[in-house]
Parts: structure tokens; C-alpha cells; sequence
């Protein structure tokens, strides 16, 4: 959907109803990945959802992914997903 344009989109959806809305967290991979690699990876998965639903003659529209959660790292509320960044976190949140 992102990719498409108004034009390309409206076409897309008069041709089916089922929309596939991929959710994933922002939080740390490590130093090496992107904080968006959980909605990185579960848009990708739902465009390989999506040519399958076309192979079996059913159109379907990938969304904008939905960017939300938080880590609960081992039952450890004081060390969520921002645990690796705690003094670029509190002072982002510290409004």
C-alpha cells in the first residue's frame, strides 16, 4: 500500500476487502539492526501472504505496518525494549 499511488490504491481495493495489516515492535536488535526490524520482517511476511492469496485467486492489500509493544525481557518490567539505550531513552520521554 505504501508504494502504491491514489490512483493504484483505489484500483486495489475495489478488487478485494481483505486488507493484511503487519505489527511489529520498535525496540533493539542488537547494534547491528534497525530498530524497525520486527516490522520490517512482518511486512515481508505478509507479502509472501499475499502472492499465496493470489495464487489461490484471492486479491489482498498489505497496509502500512502498525508500529507498537514493548519487551518484556524475562518478566523484567524495569528492562524493557529500550534497555540497551536507557540515557537517549529517558531523556527522549523526559517532557
Amino acid at each position: 500500500m505504501l508504494d502504491m499511488t491514489f490512483p493504484e490504491f483505489g484500483a486495489a481495493v475495489t478488487n478485494t476487502d481483505v486488507a493484511l495489516l503487519p505489527i511489529g515492535a520498535i525496540e533493539e536488535h542488537g547494534p547491528n539492526l534497525p530498530l524497525a526490524t520486527d516490522s520490517i520482517l512482518a511486512v515481508a511476511q505478509l507479502v509472501d501472504v499475499q502472492r499465496y492469496l493470489q495464487n489461490a485467486g484471492i486479491e489482498a492489500v498489505v497496509g502500512p505496518p502498525l508500529n507498537i509493544g514493548i519487551t518484556n525481557e524475562a518478566d523484567d518490567w524495569t528492562r524493557d525494549g529500550t534497555y540497551m539505550y536507557p540515557s537517549q531513552w529517558h531523556r527522549w520521554t523526559s517532557f
